[in-house]
Order: C-alpha cells, then sequence, then structure tokens
C-alpha cells in the first residue's frame, strides 16, 4: 500500500531515500545494459552506433521526466492513492498517445540526419526505428506512474519495480541481441519501459480496482 507523506527525520530519511537512489541508479544502467551484449556479439563499431541511438533515448527520457515532473502538484491534489494513481495513469496514457507522432517524427529526423552527422554507415531502418518509437512513446506514462508512487512515498516499491525492469532488459537482450543486433538492443529498452509502465498498475491493481483506499 501507498504511505502518507510526512516531515522526515534524518534517519528516516535515509532510509527512505536510499532505495529511491538506488532505483535512479539501476533506471541509469538499465538503457546502456544492451551495449554490453552488443559488443560481445558484434564488436566496438556495433557499439559506436547503439551508443548514439541510447544518447538519443536518454534525452527524449530526459523530457519525458521533466513533462512528468510538471504534474506533481496536480497529482498532489488528489487526497487518496486511487485518485492520485488513476489520474497519473489517465495523463499519461494521454500524453503517451500524443507523444507517437512526435516520436515518429523525431525518430524519421534522425534517420535521416544521423548518416549525415555520423557518417553513411549509420543507418536506422524500419526494425530499429520500431522498437525507439514504442520505448519513447512510453516515457510520459512510465514516469507518470512513478511520480504518482513517488508522491505518496513508495520508494521501496520503485526498487522493486526498476529492479523488475533492468532482470527484463537483460533478458530480452540474452535472447534478441545476438540474433537481431540493435533491433534487439532497442526491443530490450522498450520492454524495460514497458515493465516499468505495466508492473506498477499490477502491484496496485487492488487499489485501482476498489477505488475506495485512503
Amino acid at each position: 500500500a501507498f504511505r502518507t507523506q510526512g516531515i522526515f527525520e534524518p534517519k528516516e530519511a535515509l532510509r527512505l531515500g536510499l532505495p529511491l537512489g538506488i532505483a535512479g541508479a539501476i533506471g541509469t544502467l538499465m538503457s546502456s545494459t544492451p551495449q554490453y551484449f552488443v559488443a560481445a556479439s558484434y564488436g566496438p563499431e556495433m557499439v559506436g552506433i547503439l551508443a548514439v541511438v541510447l544518447y538519443v533515448f536518454s534525452l527524449a527520457d530526459l523530457f519525458g521526466g521533466a513533462y512528468s515532473q510538471a504534474w506533481i502538484h496536480k497529482i498532489k491534489e488528489h487526497s487518496t492513492p486511487y485518485q492520485q494513481l488513476k489520474y497519473s495513469v489517465t495523463v499519461g496514457m494521454f500524453s503517451s498517445l500524443a507523444f507517437i507522432p512526435i516520436s515518429i517524427l523525431g525518430v524519421w529526423l534522425f534517420s535521416a540526419l544521423a548518416p549525415i552527422v555520423f557518417g553513411e554507415r549509420f543507418t536506422l531502418n524500419i526494425s530499429e526505428a520500431t522498437p525507439l518509437v514504442i520505448a519513447v512513446s512510453l516515457l510520459p506514462l512510465g514516469h507518470l506512474v512513478s511520480i504518482a508512487m513517488l508522491v505518496r512515498i513508495a520508494y521501496k516499491q520503485s526498487l522493486v519495480i526498476m529492479s523488475l525492469s533492468a532482470i527484463s532488459v537483460v533478458f530480452i537482450s540474452l535472447l534478441a541481441i545476438p540474433t537481431l543486433g540493435i533491433s534487439g538492443a532497442l526491443w530490450a529498452v522498450a520492454t524495460g519501459i514497458a515493465v516499468r509502465v505495466g508492473a506498477p498498475l499490477i502491484y496496485y491493481r487492488s487499489v485501482l480496482l476498489r477505488g475506495d483506499e485512503n
């Protein structure tokens, strides 16, 4: 269950803040993990291409996080966990739908400009663009659901969910990268974002279904 916000003692702040810090570190590591599998299967040249793509994804992730932060005061206006989570999911779903055409346009521009900037060997085909668009489009929903948890001081749950997300990235990387290369790496990232969205909704399904928990 969600916890109620309050004033912390230093020890309490450390106890709750440590899981949040670790979750943030896992989230940062999650998007870079596929590079190690690409390096093992394809060598440094492919890693360089993937690193550029993941850098662009990281910029989109930062933008999605900043966008989601703007909704914190609106989320806090709702008094119960159900209302906060439902509001976050609603805003997140509409935001992610709005991000689909933006993501498609952004990935298309990136695929057109990347060979000019980085050389003609740098290309992004449809099999690589598809998971990238999906991952970027899911970012607003993922961030807003995470913020709904953090508003209620659900730091330990956030750590568990980020850990599950990271595990899913490693698992898909092991399965997909040896045969699909960069496309497999991007599907691993997209899977990690999908787990970050789906896991808290499954975890808090009772709150969403009851709708009356305080």
